[in-house]
């Protein structure tokens, strides 16, 4: 069980998904079926992915300069451990909160994902596995 505020998992819940795909933008949300991520995962050729963001640690905003070193620390991360990734996003449909730039890291597994969610400070993530709605992972 988390100890995060009701609200904000709520928050989350409800935040539109984009990943940038070849040309094209996939938008998903939640617990609702998108075959286009099935298709993306199939071109890709992995069956999980985890939509991760460095932004905004704890749910606690950061400035622009900050955000932008954490994305970039993310980035190296995944490079050094030979992770594929598309550019994403995640946003407030009600605008309360700015998007934050997010990274789809393809064919990793939960484990791994939930140790780089919990290493960039994050309390949730996205798990996305073929044939599946994507879901909300609770970190914290």
């Amino acid at each position: 069980m988390s100890n995060l505020d009701p609200s904000l998992i709520q928050s989350y819940r409800k935040a539109i998904y984009r990943i940038n795909a070849a040309n094209s933008h996939i938008i998903f949300f939640i617990d609702k079926e998108n075959p286009d991520l099935d298709n993306l995962l199939e071109m890709h050729d992995v069956r999980t992915a985890a939509l991760i963001t460095a932004h905004n640690p704890l749910s606690q905003e950061m400035g622009a300069a900050e955000n932008t070193h954490a994305h970039e620390t993310l980035l190296e991360e995944l490079r050094t451990a030979g992770h594929r990734w598309l550019v994403g996003e995640g946003a407030d449909p009600d605008g309360q909160w700015l998007p934050e730039t997010s990274i789809m890291v393809l064919g990793i597994d939960e484990a791994a994902a939930n140790t780089l969610a919990a290493q960039f400070g994050q309390n949730a993530y996205v798990w996305i596995a073929a044939g599946a709605p994507p879901s909300l992972v609770l970190v914290r």
